[in-house]
């Protein structure tokens, strides 16, 4: 078992964070734009769903409106489908 001075510890520990401080910064950055890029995803998937069943709505009511009760009935479940 080796022992060593104070002073030595702290230049190996220096050395040592100078060494993988880089590579910890350069993960953190990757980590960063998977997480921004991930969440963009998420909006744009959101705004088309929310869209869609915008859509759905408004092809429930022309359905409804026209009496074609069988189109409406279906649209319906559609759009409990979408709301979970």
């Amino acid at each position: 078992r080796r022992y060593y001075s104070h002073q030595v510890l702290q230049k190996r520990t220096i050395l040592f964070v100078s060494h993988i401080l880089p590579s910890m910064v350069l993960i953190l950055k990757i980590a960063n734009m998977f997480y921004n890029h991930t969440a963009k995803q998420k909006d744009a998937s959101t705004e088309s769903e929310m869209s869609k069943l915008e859509q759905l709505e408004v092809d429930l009511r022309t359905a409804i409106e026209t009496e074609n009760y069988e189109k409406a009935a279906k649209l319906r479940d559609q759009i409990q489908k979408l709301k979970g």
